[in-house]
């Protein structure tokens, strides 16, 4: 089976994009995690699940903390 084109990759992400930041519906977690690292140990993890558990309406925006 062929890779998807490029351009379809680019146009999927751009919708999931903009799905997730005009979703209105139950509460919505975006986790940037293109910076983490599994490494960063049990704080990291407990913040996260911080976050889940005090989560309010609408969209909420969350980028760990380094494990320093």
């Amino acid at each position: 089976m062929p890779l998807p084109r490029e351009e379809y990759l680019a146009e999927l992400g751009e919708a999931y994009n903009h799905f997730s930041f005009h979703y209105t519906a139950p509460p919505l977690l975006v986790v940037e995690t293109s910076q983490v690292d599994l490494g960063w140990g049990d704080e990291t993890a407990d913040d996260l699940l911080r976050q889940i558990r005090h989560m309010g309406r609408g969209t909420q925006y969350y980028v760990p903390r380094t494990g320093t």
